[in-house]
């Protein structure tokens, strides 16, 4: 398995875990609807900004291959 293929791997498995990460921390949060839970606009510098750099990182890796 190349380093390409590592990257790879590592970036899409992180994606879901930082999503459930955040649904576990806002569980029980009374004043957040269950979309909120997963996701919030309103936080979007914390959890959000990391899953959008790591598509991003996922996206080059997946052009690289592809030239």
């Amino acid at each position: 398995m190349g380093l390409k293929s590592i990257l790879l791997l590592i970036g899409v498995l992180s994606v879901p875990l930082i999503v459930l990460h955040r649904r576990f921390i806002h569980r029980l949060d009374k004043d957040k609807s269950p979309l909120e839970k997963w996701f919030q606009w309103e936080d979007v510098n914390n959890h959000e900004t990391v899953v959008m750099m790591i598509i991003g990182f996922i996206i080059g890796l997946l052009v690289c291959y592809l030239l």
